[in-house]
């Protein structure tokens, strides 16, 4: 039993194991001050780790709440943050 168990499992992790694929998706952009503000005041969230994006040229910035678990990635330049 643990073997036919075992097999179904291996056999169902081979088919279900998704290939990546671009997907089109609304971005919302706004004032990056409006933004960060928001974030803090709306869901408590605050900036946890920054980076630089290599592809694009921009700043990302991770924001979390850390009581609830509750994260938002942000990505701006200038002064637009999407």
């Amino acid at each position: 039993m643990r073997i036919l168990t075992f097999i179904l499992v291996c056999l169902i992790m081979t088919y279900t194991h998704a290939e990546p694929r671009a997907v089109k998706k609304t971005v919302i952009c706004a004032d990056k001050t409006a933004v960060f503000e928001q974030l803090i005041k709306d869901f408590g969230e605050t900036p946890q780790w920054t980076g630089v994006s290599p592809t694009e040229s921009t700043q990302v910035v991770l924001t979390v709440n850390l009581k609830t678990g509750a994260w938002t990635l942000v990505e701006y330049r200038d002064n637009w943050a999407c």
